[in-house]
C-alpha cells in the first residue's frame, strides 16, 4: 500500500530520473461543487517537469511505479 505523500517528500520520476520535492498542497474549488488537490513541486534534478501535479494523478502515478517517493530506512 502507498503511503500518503505529504510535505517535504522526496519524488523520483523513473523514465527521467528527475528528482523533486513536494513543496506545497494546494486547493482548487469548481463552480460545479467540485474540488481537486494539487501538490506544487520544486524539481531539484533532471529535465524539465512541469511545477505541480493533481493529487488524484500522483497517486495513481505511485500506485503503477511511475513516480517514486523513497522510504525512510529503518
Amino acid at each position: 500500500m502507498i503511503s500518503s505523500p505529504k510535505i517535504g517528500d522526496l519524488i523520483i520520476e523513473l523514465e527521467t530520473n528527475s528528482i523533486g520535492v513536494l513543496i506545497e498542497k494546494k486547493r482548487k474549488i469548481y463552480i460545479t461543487d467540485e474540488e481537486e488537490y494539487y501538490w506544487m513541486i520544486h524539481w531539484i534534478l533532471g529535465s524539465y517537469m512541469p511545477p505541480y501535479i493533481e493529487e488524484n494523478y500522483l497517486i495513481i502515478c505511485l500506485e503503477n511505479g511511475i513516480l517514486r517517493i523513497p522510504q525512510e530506512k529503518k
